[in-house]
């Protein structure tokens, strides 16, 4: 648990204190800062979130993600009308904008108003309070400390973000969104005390539409799963989805010896009986006492119609842990869905690009990732990175082409760097499943493409990002990933070579054989067989006469044999005599030379790469 950083920002020195009597108890470092929203002063509202970024971007990355902001919002017209692109913003439109523009950062929202919204609305009663009442002094008290034990905002728990996209989008309505129900919100948790797993589960979750903890603490276990821990968070009780370490070892562990043992955990942590979906991640052990309990345990919640699934420390990367924990449908679900709903729609109502605030948000979240990116050195970096690309390309929508595409390439950087950081992992990580996501997101930006650079700005794209993820492999030294990415790359090259010089076409199946053969060695070995046998049978068919007539070659082994000569000498046995002879032995020559020249330099390219 490291120390945040706590920054306020109030209007008021009668606020100021208020805070400061309870911050202290938390051991939080905080810093206050004076703040006056004047909607006349800070027109538009760019100049007032400049003074508050201004501060924030004084942190390196790595310590946003422990930092929480106390955000004066007081004055707010409607706590229910938050809108992060509304033309005239009021004080909550700000706190909205900030919320996406910095998501790993927990914003509590203060106010002297009496209008604060009731409990219903689950994403905004975590983050809004009224300090100068004691309720609302011990609700803060409980979110700083909440904060202090683990609680990362980065894979959005709340459904604040959520929320506040589903407002934008303009075929909701306010009653709709206001009638959202806790259950129907999706929940998710990754419990591990190891930071990268429990990052890196929380993301995947999060990229399937769940509303996901990060648990690496017992403290933040207790508030999730033990009944009467916490009242305060009702969110908490419709958890569908865990990803559970089987041998969590929290730094923070007191009494609790049994978290191993998964009978006795779930009759102490009460909140396991709810969730649908539980997905035991572990690294094998067997010797342990109840071992065999633990089996009969998780057989009886099969027989409880439960999705349960034990997957092995380290996975073989994002696809290959989705796939093992039976989740891979639902993750190309939600993808396909996202897909779809991009297309566009009328341009007089949406616009042909995204709102200019959603993409000064979006540009500050892929600046921020930029940096991240020359630095992360851990897997957590990554995912930090990952997740700020990630919703930078949901806030802009596939819309404004350009930045999305940029956002988009970070995100797979970022991913193929943490899969390639876990030591241990499985060597062959899935790219076929990254290159089928990376041709839905591009088609679906292709969209807004002109017809006439359509295809080839999408080919473009997809070239260009493939490239950034072969040198990742490269560095890392995955090599069989590596080659891959490189077939992959010739067949967008091909495709838009083509596309360009449409006129010889008639060579496109040679390039496509000769693209084949270097992609797989299987391949090239078949092919190697193939020819050779292919005009032994055809010499033997038509009676190709190979030497003089009292010397000629007779009978099919014979052909066989003298096919096979040719083609891996480059000669001829004996001289044709016959002109279906001398035409066998020309192609078989040619042949031969093409295939073995390719053969030996694609096979040394292959030994020397592999070293």
């Amino acid at each position: 648990m490291k120390r945040p950083l706590l920054y306020v920002f109030s209007k008021t020195e009668e606020m100021k204190n208020s805070i400061s009597r309870f911050v202290r108890f938390v051991g939080i470092e905080s810093k206050g800062l004076k703040h006056e929203f004047d909607p006349q002063k800070h027109a538009h509202t760019f100049s007032f979130i400049e003074e508050i970024t201004s501060v924030l971007e004084q942190a390196p990355p790595e310590k946003l993600l422990h930092t929480a902001v106390i955000l004066d919002i007081s004055g707010a017209e409607d706590y229910k009308s938050w809108d992060p692109i509304r033309i005239t913003p009021a004080a909550s439109d700000i706190a909205a904008m900030l919320t996406l523009m910095y998501p790993e950062v927990y914003w509590i929202f203060i106010t002297m108003d009496d209008n604060i919204p009731s409990t219903d609305l689950l994403w905004l009663s975590d983050h809004i309070v009224n300090p100068l009442n004691t309720e609302g002094m011990e609700k803060c008290m409980y979110l700083l400390n909440q904060h202090y034990y683990g609680y990362s905002p980065l894979f959005d728990p709340s459904g604040l973000r959520a929320w506040l996209k589903k407002k934008m989008k303009k075929d909701t309505t306010e009653s709709a969104i206001s009638s959202d129900k806790a259950e129907d919100l999706p929940f998710a948790a990754a419990i591990d005390e190891e930071t990268s797993y429990a990052f890196m589960n929380a993301y995947l979750a999060h990229k399937m539409g769940y509303k996901s903890y990060a648990v690496t603490t017992l403290d933040m276990m207790k508030r999730l799963f033990k009944n009467g821990e916490d009242k305060k968070n009702k969110n908490t009780k419709n958890i569908n989805l865990v990803f559970e370490d089987l041998f969590a070892s929290f730094p923070d562990k007191d009494s609790y010896s049994h978290l191993s043992d998964i009978k006795k955990k779930d009759a102490e942590f009460e909140g396991f009986a709810k969730v649908k979906k539980r997905i035991f991640v572990t690294v094998g052990h067997k010797h342990i006492a109840w071992y065999k309990s633990n089996k009969e345990h998780i057989r009886m919640l099969k027989q409880e119609c439960k999705h349960i699934k034990m997957i092995y420390k380290p996975s073989g990367g994002m696809y290959n842990l989705l796939e093992k924990a039976g989740l891979i449908k639902d993750y190309w679900a939600e993808a396909k869905r996202q897909w779809r709903d991009a297309v566009p729609g009328d341009e007089k109502k949406e616009g042909h690009s995204a709102s200019g605030k959603l993409l000064l948000i979006s540009e500050k979240l892929i600046d921020r990732a930029e940096k991240i990116y020359h630095k992360a050195i851990t897997v957590k970096d990554c995912i930090h990175g990952a997740l700020l690309a990630l919703e930078a390309r949901n806030l802009l929508m596939y819309k404004t082409p350009t930045t999305c595409l940029e956002a988009i390439a970070l995100r797979h950087k970022f991913e193929v760097k943490a899969e390639c950081m876990f030591y241990g992992v499985e060597y062959n990580i899935d790219v076929q499943s990254r290159f089928k996501e990376l041709e839905g997101e591009i088609h679906t930006i292709s969209k807004w493409f002109h017809p006439k650079v359509k295809k080839a700005s999408s080919l473009n794209a997809r070239m260009s990002i493939v490239t950034e993820i072969m040198r990742i492999f490269r560095e890392v030294g995955q090599f069989d990933e590596e080659q891959a990415c490189l077939k992959y790359f010739r067949k967008l090259n091909r495709k838009w070579f083509f596309t360009r010089n449409p006129w010889i076409i008639p060579i496109y199946p040679i390039r496509l054989y000769v693209e084949t053969l270097v992609g797989s060695f299987r391949y090239f070995v078949i092919a190697l067989l193939f020819w050779p046998i292919l005009f032994g049978f055809i010499s033997s068919m038509v009676g190709a006469e190979f030497g003089k007539n009292n010397d000629s070659i007779a009978g099919f082994s014979k052909q066989m044999i003298n096919s096979f000569s040719i083609f891996f000498g480059i000669q001829p046995v004996q001289f044709p005599e016959n002109p279906s002879a001398m035409a066998i032995t020309m192609f078989l020559m040619i042949g031969g030379f093409l295939h073995l020249g390719i053969f030996v330099s694609h096979l040394y390219t292959l030994i020397t790469r592999s070293k």
